[in-house]
């Protein structure tokens, strides 16, 4: 009873360990990759995301009481660079197509719009708020040192 007990015991725990991990992150093709940097630059998310962070980093200064030296270096943290994955994620599941009309009707309005409207998947928004709790606590401190 006892070898049939630790059979069965070993089956289930093979079965267990069977699982398959998690999927690997979205990303776009290489292609959607040139299409995605292009409207990251007409329509001016970078600078979206900096002024999102300053906005986060100028809330916190203000409620947590820090000094101008403090703030000062962790807007010296923000490095837009390490939210390029997070842009690319976001974007991933759009076609060719859709990008491409995107960067169509940014560019057309352009000229008319007198404030800034971003498109922006809600993923895309869930990250950016994260990235700026995390620059808050000082995680990307470190990258100040490696300049």
């Amino acid at each position: 009873m006892k070898k049939i007990f630790y059979i069965l015991l070993l089956f289930i725990s093979f079965k267990a360990f069977a699982q398959d991990g998690p999927p690997p992150p979205a990303y776009p093709t290489q292609q959607n990759k040139v299409l995605i940097d292009k409207l990251v630059e007409t329509v001016g998310f970078k600078g979206y995301i900096y002024n999102y962070c300053i906005d986060r980093i100028n809330l916190a200064t203000r409620l947590e009481k820090w000094d101008e030296n403090k703030k000062n270096e962790i807007i010296k943290s923000i490095h837009l660079e390490e939210m390029d994955d997070a842009i690319y994620n976001s974007f991933s599941n759009y076609t060719k197509e859709e990008l491409q009309i995107l960067i169509d009707t940014f560019s057309k309005m352009e000229s008319k719009r007198k404030s800034k409207l971003v498109p922006m998947p809600s993923i895309l928004n869930v990250r950016m708020e994260g990235f700026s709790k995390s620059l808050i606590k000082g995680d990307y401190l470190y990258l100040n040192e490696k300049k």
